[in-house]
């Protein structure tokens, strides 16, 4: 169940729109929401032999008390009304409860993802406010849902103690026999039959609720819109198909006879029947609102391939919306996108680095090639000796990105403001091998698009397009026609160079001005000692966990009373004169009983959890903000978020 789940919601995720959903959205229905509906489904699978048990233990105690066998059952049924009705409310709390559980995971992802940012600024105690602030209001949110939660405890754990008095009373009222030792405890032993399953049973009536809750969350996830890709690609085959079939159209059908299957376009008819563009956009509008004016309108251009096309403008012009656009990942969509390819890379602002060596980042899936990978590695300026490091401290992620996007050897390569992350000589470096005329992608035949604010690398494009801040192109064509138009560009290109940069060396940085950052693959996690627990206890507060202590104890003398009483009650010669008596004490032994049982479940999860939880959330976000950069760039970020995601619900889980 748990793995149909994730992979269902993790295939919904990869084909639904970008920024439809939070980015935490799948993470915390993959989380919380699917292994809370595992636990409590191989919890359900064992009802049914609960129920079997428990129609036994009722004849059993047939045999024993005669007709009075019915109170249990009666007890019992109460109690699931009682749950049922309880459990009717579950699934609303619980979503708001999860609803505010996912706005904090967000938060929390998005901060450790742009932590260097973060630091650098000095936003590190604000944001940690923030997310505090965020898990104190889904604390408060999660205490109606918790006073329900104790409501079914409560309900489970009563007809324990309110069964045996109940029963006794109505065999003893009813006269058909003393009660002696043999017969009340054994009488005992068949309640325990009784009430265990039947605890299983009410605890679960909720808990389906619960569950059903957590249903349709990821329901309503999975019925969301998918993206529908409104992009036209049409191959060289596909045109030169297409045209020999307008041709045998007008055919005479007596004429014709059976010719051979259409094997592949060859190079020399593509060359004469199809003009090689890449890209062709007609009044092309993109954006991320369907109800609002685009960002990015009556876009009209012809890209040849192979190419490099570079996409400049001012800061939120809409340069990113439009190579989203390409990818047919926006939202809103108008015009006519038609690609020569099926398959292309992409750069985003923000690289997507695995946690794993720089090897398997740049290979990904792909074959290991020596020969193509050396040369990605030199063009990319990464030639040094990295490849088995986790962490190579001094290595720009969208370095990586890049020799990334170029092992996989596609048609077309986007690549979303990458050079802004580069140093003056690595991006020297990755221009000159990489990008220009002479670089390795062109020479590949590959086709580049590249949004970017170095207006000084302008020259090694073949196509400019000048985006302005209403989101349309104010001009487009080469470099010499920009620079000589008198437009938008020519106080920014008229100080620029336009001969090309001259090759970067082949020496690469000395080896000592890259750290290469062991990596400890020891992940065994140390065991638990007193001092674990002496921080969880303080984390609950000594006075509370001392009167919940209190309760507890309370609860258990009483319920070893009852016993004691039930025993001198059966073995006194006056229990049939005295039955007032007898009765009276043991009853209000179950009700003292009852109420620490009561006072304790209500006090540790209205009280001591939350108190708890919210203090070990703020420990562990303090410990991760204030861990060093080296640190946070070294681990993963999924184990950092793991912290905040699935620790916190697992041991509330086991509070409850």
């Amino acid at each position: 169940m748990r793995g149909g789940f994730v992979g269902i919601i993790f295939r919904t995720m990869l084909e639904s729109t970008t920024g439809n959903t939070p980015e935490s959205a799948a993470l915390t229905l993959m989380s919380t929401d699917v292994e809370r509906i595992a636990e409590i489904w191989s919890f359900v699978n064992e009802l049914w032999a609960s129920l079997i048990q428990a129609l036994i233990a009722v004849w059993l105690l047939e045999k024993q008390l005669g007709i009075v066998c019915v109170y249990p059952v009666l007890i019992s049924v109460v109690a699931s009304i009682s749950s049922f009705c309880v459990g009717r409310y579950v699934a609303r709390r619980q979503k708001l409860w999860m609803e505010a559980t996912q706005k904090r995971v967000n938060l929390t992802t998005e901060l450790f993802g742009s932590i260097k940012a973060v630091k650098m600024l000095g936003f590190s105690k604000m944001l940690s406010r923030a997310v505090q602030a965020m898990r104190i209001a889904e604390l408060d949110l999660s205490k109606s849902y918790r006073k329900l939660s104790v409501t079914n405890t409560c309900l489970t754990n009563l007809p324990n103690i309110i069964i045996p008095v109940i029963t006794f009373a109505a065999f003893a009222l009813s006269g058909q026999s003393s009660l002696n030792v043999t017969k009340a405890f054994l009488s005992l032993s068949i309640f325990s039959l009784i009430t265990s399953p039947i605890a299983n049973m009410i605890y679960a009536i909720p808990q389906l609720y619960s569950s059903l809750g957590c249903f349709q969350r990821i329901q309503e996830y999975l019925q969301k819109e998918p993206r529908h890709d409104l992009r036209q690609v049409i191959t060289p085959s596909d045109r030169i198909q297409g045209d020999k079939h307008l041709e045998s159209s007008y055919v005479d059908v007596d004429l014709l006879e059976l010719q051979p299957l259409p094997g592949p376009a060859r190079e020399s008819d593509v060359g004469v029947c199809v003009d090689k563009h890449i890209l062709s956009i007609r009044d092309g509008s993109f954006g991320w609102h369907e109800d609002r004016q685009t960002a990015i309108q009556g876009v009209n251009l012809r890209l040849p391939e192979p190419s490099l096309t570079m996409v400049v403008g001012p800061v939120g012009c809409g340069k990113s919306t439009f190579l989203k656009g390409l990818l047919g990942e926006t939202t809103s969509f108008k015009g006519s996108v038609q690609l020569s390819t099926r398959e292309f890379a992409f750069c985003d602002q923000i690289p997507w680095i695995r946690n794993g060596t720089i090897r398997e980042n740049i290979i990904g899936h792909l074959e290991f090639d020596e020969v193509w990978y050396n040369s990605v590695i030199y063009a990319c300026a990464l030639d040094t000796d990295f490849s088995n490091c986790l962490m190579v401290i001094g290595l720009p992620s969208e370095a990586r990105s890049m020799a990334r996007a170029s092992y996989a050897r596609k048609q077309l390569a986007i690549f979303d403001d990458v050079l802004s992350g580069l140093d003056a000589l690595t991006e020297e470096k990755v221009c000159a091998r990489l990008l220009s005329r002479d670089g390795l992608l062109r020479t590949l035949g590959t086709s580049i698009i590249l949004a970017t604010h170095s207006v000084n690398r302008l020259s090694l494009a073949d196509h400019i397009i000048v985006f302005v801040s209403s989101g349309c192109i104010c001009e487009q064509g080469t470099f010499e026609q920009l620079r000589s138009s008198g437009r938008y560009l020519h106080a920014r290109l008229s100080n620029t160079n336009d001969e090309s940069p001259p090759p970067a060396p082949a020496s690469v940085m000395p080896q000592t001005a890259l750290e290469i950052t062991p990596v400890n693959r020891d992940t065994r996690r140390q065991e638990g000692d007193w001092s674990v627990y002496r921080f969880y206890g303080a984390s609950m507060g000594y006075l509370r966990l001392a009167f919940y202590g209190a309760y507890v104890l309370c609860c258990g003398t009483f319920a070893g009373l009852q016993t004691i009483w039930l025993s001198k009650w059966s073995q006194s010669e006056d229990a049939t004169s005295r039955l007032d008596y007898w009765l009276s004490i043991y009853g209000l032994l179950a009700l003292c009983n009852a109420l620490a049982l009561i006072t304790a479940c209500f006090h540790f999860m209205i009280s001591i959890v939350p108190r708890s939880s919210l203090r070990l959330h703020g420990l562990v976000l303090q410990a991760s903000m204030s861990a060093p950069i080296s640190y946070l760039t070294q681990t993963d970020i999924g184990i950092i978020i793991n912290q905040f995601v699935t620790i916190p619900p697992i041991i509330q889980n086991d509070e409850l």
